[in-house]
């Protein structure tokens, strides 16, 4: 991760970046934006090895507070202001604000070496906080920050809760003795509903899982199903096999009224590895899918041009059962029955798109945005069950058909900046765009966004 990436003050857009990791919030009242604050964190620790200070999610509760899941280097380590004693390497970080910036705690998770990812950190309705993570504790001992520590046990899959003010509650380590010799067990992505029922999409290694209360005997995807109390009462096994490569780029959001689990992810070539879902490979980057509440295959859709990037971000949901997603499309790509017109750069190159299917998979409605340099979506947020809002990186000019402007546009070699655009759910009208932009030359991009039941949409990256 860079340092000193960029702070603005957003609302209804609120930004958090860390490490430039920025949670920023923004409002997007009659068609309008206006940011209300930024926030940023980690360290000034160059990045090595590729291990970049990132926001890698971002949930609200029902009273407005917010939480975050990120990675930061230890040394000089800050969240917001507020500076935080790290374990080595790299660590893990859960922080907390109040709906109107204001710090609220934070916990540092880690060992002596490089922790993490943390993909996902949600909340129930009842108080409840809960974050996945991965740490190899390989001869080394573990922490989760002051509550508790763990002896060197090898295991890499974890599930923790807090409660709103940061109070420690449990920690759950899903992996028995049985499945400890092998490095590919990972928590991938993770929902949860009201009632703090725990689903963790995992993937898991052939063995014993919760004090053998589920056994895995094929290695690949499965949903771990925690209750409230930290119970693991059921392990469900996904019809899929996703090469390692591609997992990084797989997200869920499971439907709690009906049960259903959507996933989207990238099947690009550049990749490697491939998606098989219920024994069809996935032929196109391009995809999403959809699983029954037993893990049984529904339905896949994809595009069919080999040169775009594919879905990014988690898929939404909103009352009706219709889901949303975003990603990179390509000139003259097709999804479904739309068909991508990049009028910016006809040769071709990443560009923003996004779509709405019913629970179905019917396609409700798509649009894709011309672009003159690699354009991606990153990450969309439902507000009001009336509006979706997406948010990616560009690196100069953006143009949405139907939409007069102003336009995204900035001068050559300023490298990315973040664009946030709001879209009637309905229709897929583009409502509003604004922009997000750093110091000249600077890498900003966002990683994901999110809006909370008084229309408030926090960003978060890097």
């Amino acid at each position: 991760m860079k340092n000193a990436s960029f702070t603005k003050t957003i609302t209804m857009n609120k930004l958090i970046l860390i490490g430039s990791v920025v949670l920023s919030a923004f409002s997007m009242n009659s068609n309008a934006q206006q940011w209300e604050w930024g926030k940023r964190g980690g360290s000034p620790t160059p990045a090595t090895n590729n291990v970049e200070e990132t926001v890698y999610d971002i949930a609200t509760d029902k009273w407005g507070n917010i939480y975050t899941a990120a990675r930061a280097y230890t040394t000089g380590m800050n969240v917001g202001g507020n500076n935080l004693n790290g374990y080595g390497g790299v660590d893990i970080v859960l922080s907390s604000f109040a709906c109107d910036g204001t710090y609220r705690w934070s916990k540092v998770i880690g060992s002596a070496l490089s922790d993490g990812p943390a993909p996902s950190i949600k909340c129930d309705t009842l108080g409840g906080i809960y974050a996945t993570f991965s740490m190899v504790l390989a001869g080394q001992m573990g922490n989760v920050d002051t509550d508790t520590t763990l002896t060197s046990n090898y295991k890499r899959l974890y599930l923790v809760k807090y409660d709103t003010a940061g109070t420690y509650q449990w920690l759950r380590t899903p992996q028995d003795t049985s499945t400890l010799s092998s490095n590919l067990t990972t928590p991938i992505d993770m929902d949860v509903d009201g009632g703090g029922n725990i689903f963790m999409f995992c993937y898991l290694y052939p063995g014993s899982y919760g004090n053998s209360s589920y056994i895995v005997n094929d290695t690949g995807e499965h949903i771990l199903r925690y209750n409230s109390q930290g119970t693991l009462v059921q392990g469900i096994p996904l019809q899929m096999e996703i090469t390692e490569s591609k997992l990084n780029y797989v997200m869920m959001k499971r439907n709690h009224l009906t049960g259903r689990y959507y996933f989207t992810g990238s099947a690009s070539n550049l990749l490697g590895g491939s998606v098989i879902l219920n024994g069809n490979q996935v032929n196109n980057p391009m995809y999403i899918t959809s699983f029954n509440a037993q893990g049984q295959y529904l339905w896949k859709r994809e595009n069919i041009n080999q040169y775009a990037w594919g879905f990014r971000g988690r898929p939404v949901v909103d009352d009706s059962g219709n889901v949303y997603v975003c990603g990179a499309s390509w000139h003259n790509d097709t999804f479904m029955t739309y068909h991508v017109v990049n009028t910016l750069m006809t040769a071709g190159g990443d560009q923003p798109f996004i779509a709405k299917l019913d629970s179905n998979g019917n396609l409700k409605w798509a649009k894709a945005g011309s672009a003159d340099g690699a354009t991606n979506g990153y990450s969309i947020a439902m507000r009001n069950n009336n509006e979706v809002v997406m948010v990616g990186s560009y690196p100069g000019k953006v143009q949405w058909p139907g939409y007069a402007g102003p336009h995204p546009n900035h001068g050559n070699n300023q490298n990315s900046d973040v664009f946030i655009t709001s879209f009637n759910s309905h229709t897929g009208a583009v409502n509003d765009v604004d922009t997000l932009g750093g110091v000249f030359g600077g890498f900003d991009e966002p990683t994901c966004i999110v809006a909370d039941r008084n229309n408030n949409v926090y960003l978060g990256g890097r």
